[in-house]
C-alpha cells in the first residue's frame, strides 16, 4: 500500500478516510489573581491535556478507491477492507471501556521528501514527521447527512493520557504524646517483579498497553520501538516476539 501524505492510526487501525481537518489544542491553566493590595498576577501552572478533534468519514462500501486499507501482519501478506460497523464497534469500544491507545499522524511529503513542518517526532527512516500520543477517546458522536448517502461521519475527541500511581499512606499516634506520624506504605513485593526478556505479542495488543503490563508504565512504549527496531509502533501482530530489555 503508498503510503499517502497523511496517514492516520488509531490504536492498530487505520482510519479508512484520512480526515481533510485535524484541530490539535493546547490550552493553558494559568490563573489570573487579584492580590490584597489590588494588584494582578498570573499564577503559572503546568498546560492542560492536549486534545484533537477531527470527524471520520466512514464509507458504507468498503473497497471504495480512494478508501484506505488495512494491512495484517505489518509485512503486507494479507490486505482487507473493514465495514462500516467493524470501525464503529471498534471507536464505541474504545470510548465505552476507557481504553487507552496510541494515537498516530505519519506526515509524509509527496514524492518522499520529508515535510519539515512542527511536530513531536521524527520518523528515523525519513518517512515525514509524526504524531504520537496515548489518548482515550473522550466524544463520540455519530452524524449521517442526505448528502451522504448511507455513507456516516464520525466526530472524536481525543485526549492525550498521561499515566500515574497513587500511594497509600499509613498513620501511626504515640499514645504517650498523642502525635499522629505518617509514612508512605510499601506495598507488598514492590520491585520483586521480574522482567521478562521477552514478550509474545497477543491479539488486542497494543505497545502501550503491553508497556503497561508488563514494565508499569505505558509511556515506555517509545524506548520498546526503539528496541525492537520498529519504525511504526502501531504495527505488531500476533506471534511476534519483542524484546523486552
Amino acid at each position: 500500500m503508498a503510503m499517502q501524505p497523511y496517514m492516520m492510526l488509531i490504536g492498530n487501525l487505520i482510519v479508512p478516510v484520512t480526515p481533510s481537518e485535524i484541530t490539535t489544542k493546547y490550552d493553558g491553566k494559568n490563573e489570573t489573581i487579584v492580590l490584597v493590595d489590588g494588584s494582578i498576577i498570573n499564577k503559572l501552572n503546568p498546560p492542560d491535556l492536549i486534545t484533537y478533534k477531527f470527524t471520520l468519514l466512514l464509507p458504507k462500501q468498503s473497497n471504495l478507491p480512494f478508501a484506505n486499507k488495512l494491512t495484517i501482519p505489518p509485512d503486507g501478506r494479507k490486505v482487507e477492507h473493514l465495514d462500516q460497523d467493524y470501525y464503529l464497534k471498534y471507536f464505541y469500544d474504545l470510548f465505552r471501556n476507557n481504553k487507552v491507545v496510541l494515537f498516530t499522524i505519519w506526515r509524509t511529503a509527496i514524492g518522499g521528501g520529508r515535510d519539515m513542518g512542527s511536530g513531536e517526532g521524527i520518523d528515523i527512516y525519513g518517512n515525514g514527521i509524526i504524531t504520537s500520543k496515548s489518548v482515550t477517546i473522550e466524544s463520540y458522536e455519530i452524524k449521517e447527512k442526505a448528502e451522504n448517502g448511507l455513507d456516516m461521519e464520525l466526530e472524536l475527541e481525543l485526549k492525550e493520557y498521561i499515566g500515574y500511581g497513587t500511594q497509600k499512606f499509613k498513620y501511626t499516634e504515640n499514645t504517650e504524646t498523642g502525635t499522629k506520624t505518617a509514612s508512605v506504605e510499601t506495598k507488598r513485593d514492590t520491585g520483586n517483579k521480574e522482567i521478562p526478556a521477552t514478550y509474545t505479542v497477543k491479539k488486542g495488543d497494543t505497545l502501550s498497553n503491553i508497556c503497561k503490563k508488563e514494565l508499569g508504565n505505558s509511556d515506555k512504549w517509545r524506548e520498546i520501538a526503539k528496541l525492537n527496531n520498529l519504525a511504526n509502533a502501531n504495527k505488531i501482530y500476533p506471534g511476534q516476539i519483542l524484546k523486552l530489555k
